[in-house]
């Protein structure tokens, strides 16, 4: 889900970092000199490496593609205008209903920010958990929007990177999470309802300085796990998937299935309704051991704007007793085009 690098004290990055960011986000590079308000963007990892290589402040961001064609024209920053000003735009996370198969969500939403006055982006940026970050080409002014992370004096906008280096083996030929589809599946979402009304919105300017970073160590109570990290999953989530990756440093409990029946659809990527009653789910039962991989599960999946996480109880293989996991829910409408399933 892609990962933004904000270093405006000019601090050298770690090799783990670097490493495990390239690993996690293999679609492009793009870096932000803060000093001259310069942009260079690379599909090529030496390259990036290389510009990374400097005493000079940067925001940079390494892409994960899940909208949009992975080419040079979707690499983070993507640059815009609004009122005769310059800006660009980094996002972290997928903005669902945006985009397409040619362009990424990133760039539709820049276009919508581009027709809005500057004043409501915090508005419009705060219906997604996403975190975002959009910088004023003119004057070198930043706007930085969500949950971030602070390592020495470093800003991040996930967690992810920060562990030792990680051979991640993944078999991209069956790896279906990057669903230039997305569009297809979630044309209720409330980002174009906004746009269209954005004008009609009676609001306080927003100040342009907004700073919402915290430190990585603490969670809002909307990602809080409680007592419960055990977690069932499905998809692409599952072993030797494309996103298994994010489970590699917990413990895998065993195969099941959902207490409850629950309805399962499946496109580039597969959709659980709580309220349809279809079959009992297959899934995969972890447990999770540490704050920033909870995180990184729910940003993922979107949680709770896209998917939203929720206790179930799961009937484990060859356990007496069920098991209270935690398994995340699409929360909108099915579609009327796919078969229910009962494993994915």
């Amino acid at each position: 889900m892609c990962l933004i690098i904000l270093n405006e004290k000019a601090k050298s990055i770690p090799e783990n970092v670097i490493y495990n960011a390239e690993i996690k986000n293999p679609d492009g590079f793009g870096i932000l000199y803060l000093d001259t308000l310069d942009i260079v963007k690379t599909e090529d990892y030496d390259i990036a490496k290389e510009l990374l290589n400097t005493k000079r402040p940067f925001a940079c961001h390494y892409r994960y593609a899940t909208v949009g064609e992975v080419n040079e024209a979707n690499i983070h920053p993507i640059e815009f205008s609004n009122n005769n000003n310059k800006y660009c735009l980094f996002t972290n996370g997928t903005y669902s209903g945006l985009g397409n198969k040619d362009i990424s969500d990133t760039k539709e939403l820049s276009n919508i920010l581009s027709e809005i006055p500057s004043k409501y982006w915090l508005k419009v940026l705060s219906l997604s958990e996403t975190r975002a970050l959009i910088v004023n080409l003119d004057t070198g002014n930043i706007i930085r929007h969500g949950d971030w992370h602070k390592k020495g004096k470093v800003l991040y906008s996930k967690s992810n990177c920060f562990g030792r280096k990680q051979n991640n083996i993944i078999n991209w030929d069956n790896y279906n999470y990057k669903a230039n589809n997305y569009n297809n599946y979630t044309n209720s979402y409330k980002y174009k309802e906004y746009y269209n009304s954005a004008y009609d919105l009676e609001s306080e300017y927003l100040d342009t300085s907004y700073d919402s970073g915290y430190d990585y160590d603490t969670c809002d109570s909307i990602y809080d796990w409680g007592d419960c990290k055990y977690v069932a999953v499905y998809g692409t989530l599952k072993s030797n998937k494309g996103n298994n990756y994010l489970l590699q440093d917990s413990e895998y409990i065993g195969k099941g299935e959902t207490v409850e029946k629950y309805g399962m659809q499946c496109g580039n990527i597969p959709f659980l309704y709580k309220d349809i009653e279809k079959d009992n789910i297959r899934v995969e039962v972890y447990k999770v051991n540490h704050k920033d991989i909870e995180f990184d599960l729910d940003s993922l999946e979107g949680h709770p704007n896209m998917y939203e996480r929720e206790k179930v109880y799961i009937n484990l293989d060859g356990y007496a007793e069920p098991i209270e996991c935690w398994i995340y829910f699409y929360k909108f409408e099915p579609s009327n085009d796919l078969q229910y399933r009962k494993e994915f």
